[in-house]
């Protein structure tokens, strides 16, 4: 695992993901963020890179927290990098929970 400060527009969401969040706690939440500008960072894994030879990542915990940092602006979001397959990381999907 590695801690790096990830361009959002390289990560993109996993398709298994169901988290959802009310529109009154996606609001909390941006204003938590936007006060305060912190947040847990989000979980991905590295992907195989875009045409253009950019890093690509997948989000596998942090989905609505990747979504608050778009809506306020951000360009990029610090992130823990952790390397593991398919099956886990359909694993860590389907046990991840938001946690801010």
């Amino acid at each position: 695992m590695t801690m790096q400060w990830i361009p959002l527009k390289a990560l993109q969401p996993h398709p298994d993901n169901t988290s959802r969040m009310s529109p009154q706690a996606f609001e909390a939440l941006k204003i938590d963020i936007d006060r305060t500008g912190l947040y847990e960072a989000l979980v991905v894994r590295p992907m195989a890179g875009d045409e253009a030879g950019g890093a690509r990542y997948q989000i596998l915990n942090g989905h609505r927290r990747a979504e608050v940092l778009r809506a306020l602006g951000h360009t990029r979001a610090r992130c823990d990098v952790w390397n593991v397959d398919n099956e886990e990381a359909r694993r860590l999907v389907a046990i991840g929970k938001e946690t801010r």
